[in-house]
């Protein structure tokens, strides 16, 4: 679903440095009894995202670090005068599926600024800041919105050593080795997103400083994603998008052309 959020909250200054947001966290064979703190309520709000089925619908499944952000406009068509789009480019550290260790990867993801103090921001979607760390389940071929399978779940934040969902969700591998999220850390990225020169102060389900179990830790989840998903060295090579070339946008039907 799209939103449109009219006036830019420009009282936060875009170029500050801002604090780590939050990630999935992972902790090895964890049973739901252990973490009396996270209800089912919480459980339900933090969601758990389906690793095997976002393996099998991406094209790219790749660890990386956003180097480059370009914003850009569909072209103007009969029925609207043009989206904002995000290009968002990764170089990628470790690579799984449809791309290469030490290659940029870029994808073009609605939402953006738009002329006239306004920001097209899109719900359950993520957000990308240069310098984000994630692992990103992608799907190149999607010929609409967004290339991010199943959206905020298609991404995995590494924040300060740990594993998150993009909502702050800490996973962990539970005992029958499926993720699981066991905890909640309230990370400063939660609440705040930088679009362009745009600070926007969003919300969230679940607000606090830390709830349940820490996330599982970085090394420990990239072996876990190693063993469950060796690397496929024959799968197509993602498409990458070109910030430059001109493309529309069509509301109705959520297709793409270039």
């Amino acid at each position: 679903m799209i939103s449109l959020l009219l006036p830019l909250f420009l009282a936060c200054d875009p170029g500050a440095a801002l604090p780590s947001a939050g990630a999935d966290s992972v902790v090895a064979n964890v049973p739901d009894a252990a973490h009396p703190a996270l209800d089912a309520d919480v459980r339900a709000a933090l969601g758990t995202p389906a690793v095997d089925d976002r393996f099998a619908l991406a094209d790219g499944v790749f660890l990386g670090e956003v180097v480059r952000l370009d914003y850009r406009m569909s072209e103007p068509t009969a029925n609207s005068e043009g989206v904002p789009f995000t290009f968002v480019t990764w170089r990628v550290e470790k690579a799984w599926k449809g791309v290469v260790a030490g290659e940029e990867v870029t994808a073009r993801i609605v939402g953006g600024p738009m002329p006239g103090n306004r920001v097209l921001a899109v719900s359950e979607q993520p957000v990308f800041q240069d310098g984000d760390r994630d692992v990103i389940f992608l799907d190149s071929r999607l010929d609409g919105a967004s290339p991010i399978v199943g959206g905020n779940a298609g991404r995995y934040r590494l924040l300060e050593g740990g594993v998150y969902t993009d909502e702050g969700g800490a996973l962990a591998v539970s005992a029958d080795e499926e993720l699981a999220v066991v905890g909640h850390r309230d990370f400063a990225q939660l609440d705040v997103m930088v679009i362009g020169a745009a600070v926007i102060e969003r919300e969230h389900d679940v607000r606090d400083t830390a709830v349940g179990s820490p996330a599982i830790g970085e090394a420990s989840f990239v072996r876990f994603l190693d063993a469950r998903f060796p690397p496929v060295g024959a799968a197509p090579h993602v498409v990458n998008q070109d910030a430059s070339a001109p493309f529309t946008f069509a509301y109705a039907t959520h297709r793409f052309s270039n």
